[in-house]
């Protein structure tokens, strides 16, 4: 019987580490959509939007910067800030932003106007961090 557990067991890992399978995806091309990357945050800053297009999975390209869109930021308050265009896609300008206040960002881009709107949430405090070292076990490597 001990001989049959065992038999079974080393059976039963060359099945597991034995098997391979090559998976192919097949990703249609699709049309380039635009890309808005807008982070606001809270206070006195340069604020930044960065426009680009998307690309196909498997374009040796990356995405290029757009340059020739409008971009606006307001508030609930009535303040209106117009980004300027830097470059690579990005348009900045200072902001002064507050918690708890509505923030509308608007992107006129080939006659489309994107429109997002928002609540701006307090940053959260982060109260401890810790770091703990763990042995090597059957599931993960040695590490932080």
């Amino acid at each position: 019987m001990k001989y049959f557990k065992l038999i079974l067991l080393s059976v039963m890992a060359l099945l597991h580490f034995g098997c391979e399978e090559v998976i192919e995806l097949d990703l249609d091309d699709v049309d380039p959509q635009l890309i808005i990357e807008a982070p606001l945050l809270e206070g006195t800053h340069n604020f930044q939007v960065t426009l680009s297009q998307s690309v196909d999975y498997y374009s040796p390209t990356l995405p290029e910067g757009e340059a020739d869109a409008l971009v606006t930021l307001s508030d609930d308050q009535g303040n209106t800030w117009a980004l300027v265009y830097v470059g690579n896609g990005r348009y900045q300008q200072m902001v002064t932003a507050e918690a708890g206040r509505n923030y509308v960002l608007e992107v006129d881009w080939n006659g489309t106007v994107y429109r997002a709107e928002s609540l701006l949430r307090p940053a959260v405090d982060i109260g401890d961090v810790e770091l703990q070292f763990v042995e090597a076990n059957p599931r993960f490597d040695e590490g932080y």
